[in-house]
């Protein structure tokens, strides 16, 4: 088979879960992947992909060629980097050669294309990548019930989980023709998910499809819904990359869809049934313990793509209830985590891959001195501005213009949280809400922000 008779391919890659299984049994149903017919694929653990010819003839030999263990993550960053062979197209055409490739549209999904996606991007440009998003603590509690292995602790799966998704933002930020498929709190794809993801690659599919696996995780369980011949192929967002937060591991700027929300705290969310608005924004920030629940959804929504925490977290963390720690704390295992320096030990235990917040006061203040002339001189070793002014002076600086909930503009009695009762008090050091709400005020007067 000459190499120049592949069709682009689609690469799926995750974690090990639920959702990575299931969106790669959609797509078996529309891409060659050289698996029998009805033979199922299973990447709940973590030896699976979809073609075990791929994975022990390319993927596993380059590993053991760079001398590379996915299971002691540690010899990753030292090696991959640097890694790329030549004759890759030759390589899998070779492989794919005995199982009758015909040259049409085909899949491979494994996690390990992770460690391999340089290696991968650059011999299939045409490639494009799926990269699954799901709740890292389903995948540690199926890594450790299918692999039972009395040597790998659950900090060894944490271990193996964090450099994986090191990689995968390695994909998000070096893959332009990329689609991220979010799985729900219980590692199932919606039908709108699917949807999104089969117009996004073009699939001229008569029905979306609401994927799922049934309670003992070996069967995929997809159903019809909205007929979609007629839809179009779902545009991919503008992205911008955000120079003063960066991966911990990577050293990578954070990259973010530009729709941007930054959700506040004030009580005036309350019963304002902003919900629904706030949750059709491409990302979205809150910040330090807020709860995102059920109570909450319909005025402050129910999703959160970045959590953006406090300095000195262990203390307030200690200082937590019970139930609201267990909350928090399951928020954060499923979402993006934005610290200070010197936060890591402590938040790695529960997200490995968190980001470092990396702007200067002085920068700060240079930023708002620019935009607002004079009246963005408000900041001192006196006045201390709080995360959500940091946050939105790191998407000013990129010229992106968020959209603000949750913030107030002028100061009010008894201003409080809308989660809770705690009052907002202005205070002669330290943080000053009445400047922030001048400062907020001028950069709406001036169109840089909207405030809801």
């Amino acid at each position: 088979m000459p190499t120049d008779s592949f069709a682009a391919p689609v690469f799926v890659t995750g974690i090990p879960g639920r959702a990575l299984t299931a969106t790669a049994r959609l797509l078996q149903d529309h891409c060659w992947t050289g698996t029998a017919d009805g033979d199922p694929i299973d990447l709940q653990f973590q030896g699976g992909s979809s073609n075990a010819a791929i994975r022990g003839g390319i993927i596993d030999e380059l590993l053991e060629k760079m001398a590379i263990s996915a299971y002691q993550p540690r010899t990753f960053k030292g090696n991959l980097d640097r890694f790329f062979v030549r004759g890759m197209r030759n390589w899998v055409a070779d492989v794919l050669r005995p199982m009758a490739y015909a040259g049409q549209r085909w899949m491979y999904a494994d996690p390990h294309l992770a460690l391999l996606f340089p290696t991968f991007a650059a011999a299939f440009p045409e490639a494009r990548w799926v990269v699954i998003r799901q709740v890292l603590q389903h995948s540690l509690n199926e890594l450790e019930q299918l692999n039972p292995a009395p040597a790998r602790s659950r900090e060894d799966w944490l271990d193996y989980c964090g450099y994986l998704l090191h990689w995968l933002d390695g994909v998000r930020a070096g893959v332009s023709r990329h689609h991220e498929v979010r799985a729900d709190s219980e590692g199932n794809i919606s039908q709108q998910s699917a949807m999104l993801l089969t117009n996004s690659l073009g699939i001229s599919a008569q029905y979306a499809f609401s994927v799922s696996l049934d309670a003992s995780g070996t069967g995929a369980i997809i159903d019809p819904g909205i007929e979609t011949a007629a839809a179009g192929a779902a545009a991919r967002p503008g992205r911008c990359a955000l120079r003063h937060i960066r991966h911990y591991l990577t050293d990578r700027p954070l990259e973010i869809a530009d729709d941007v929300a930054l959700v506040g705290s004030s009580d005036q969310l309350r019963g304002a049934g902003l919900g629904p608005t706030i949750d059709a924004h491409q990302t979205i920030f809150r910040f330090n313990m807020v709860p995102v629940t059920a109570e909450f959804a319909n005025d402050a929504g129910s999703r959160c793509d970045y959590y953006f925490l406090r300095k000195r977290m262990k203390l307030m963390l200690d200082a937590a209830a019970p139930d609201q720690r267990i909350i928090f704390i399951r928020q954060i295992q499923s979402s993006g985590v934005i610290c200070y320096p010197g936060e890591f030990d402590l938040l790695r235990q529960f997200n490995p891959n968190p980001c470092q917040f990396e702007m200067s006061p002085q920068e700060l203040g240079r930023l708002f001195r620019a935009l607002l002339g004079d009246a963005g001189d408000v900041f001192s070793l006196s006045i201390i501005p709080r995360n959500g002014i940091r946050l939105l002076a790191c998407l000013l600086a990129e010229g992106l213009r968020p959209s603000l909930y949750g913030f107030d503009l002028d100061a009010r009695d008894r201003a409080s949280h809308y989660f809770d009762d705690k009052e907002q008090v202005e205070m002669a050091h330290g943080h000053r809400p009445g400047v922030e709400y001048r400062l907020l005020q001028q950069l709406r007067e001036r169109g840089l922000i909207r405030v809801v």
